[in-house]
This record gives C-alpha cells, structure tokens and sequence, in this order.
C-alpha cells in the first residue's frame, strides 16, 4: 500500500500529488484545521506554481493533480502524511487530462505509480478525434522529446538540479 506523503525538507521542493481530495486547499491537505501539527501557508511553507501564460510563478492555495508545484518550508518538517488522500476514481484505468499551454508547464505523474512516457496519449485543439503517441507528439514538434524534474541532491539536502528524462521508457 503507498502511503499518501510528501517531504518537508527545510527549503524548496517540487512536488506532485496524485491524489483526490475532499477539500484540495493544501492547509487542509498537510494537516486537518485545528490538529495541533497541521502546516499552514504562509506561517510553515509557501507554495507557487509556474502560469505559462503569464511567464511568472504564482502564489497558489490548493492543489490540483496532474500539476506539480514548489513547496517552500520555513522549517525542517519531515516527511508529512497527507490528510484525506484517496486513490483516484481512474487508477485503474488512466485517463487523467492535462491541458499544455505554449512553453514551460509544471506538469505531474496524476497516478502514485510511474507511468512511461510511451503510455502517455495526446490531441490537439484542433483534432481532439486523433490520437497521438508520445513519439508522435514529439515529432510534431508539440512537446519536448525529454522532461525536466527535480533531483534533491543526496550531499545536501537544502539544494539539487534538474534532471532530464532519456527515452521514452522513462
């Protein structure tokens, strides 16, 4: 059974979590209003995401799966449960949607189980009616052949790099 968690190491963290949620505010989320031990924003951590249409980072409340974002803590937190984490209706079966915009988008695993980049299926605006492979979406030129994410370095955890992916396989 995976358990629903997420680091909170002292500094910044790119996450994604793939979970559903009853009340997707991330207070509610990293702890249930008057536990004690409950995070708050702006008072433990802070959180953004990337807007592709805006080109900045934005400061955000809730959590939406399918999307990554940057977690900041104030402290050293530790490893957190996720409250009221639920396996999505669709674990079974995929279908998630995730809409890209031009240029950088934080995008995220929807699933808390890896899924290679072959498996992944897209359209476009103006054929929703024909599907694309990853290799085909990477052909047309409408996505990257590799996707970045966040390697906390093993040294020092207060730092880390982007990684890339390698293959479709990954």
């Amino acid at each position: 059974v995976i358990e629903p968690d997420v680091a909170f190491g002292l500094d910044a963290s790119l996450v994604t979590i793939p979970w559903t949620f009853s009340d997707t505010s991330l207070d509610a989320i990293f702890g249930p209003q008057g536990d004690p031990n409950a995070l708050q924003l702006g008072q433990d951590y802070l959180a953004y995401r990337w807007d592709p249409v805006t080109a900045q980072y934005l400061p955000i409340v809730s959590a939406r799966r399918g999307e990554s974002i940057w977690i900041v803590a104030l402290s050293d937190f530790g490893q957190r449960a996720l409250n009221g984490a639920s396996l999505p209706a669709d674990v079974a079966s995929g279908g998630q949607t995730t809409t890209l915009q031009p240029g950088w988008n934080m995008i995220g695993n929807p699933y808390p189980y890896a899924v290679p980049l072959s498996q992944l299926v897209g359209v476009g605006l103006t054929d929703p009616t024909n599907p694309l492979s990853w290799s085909q979406l990477v052909d047309n030129g409408w996505v990257s052949p590799s996707l970045a994410f966040w390697q906390r370095s093993p040294d020092n955890p207060t730092s880390g790099v982007y990684r890339f992916t390698t293959g479709q396989n990954d």
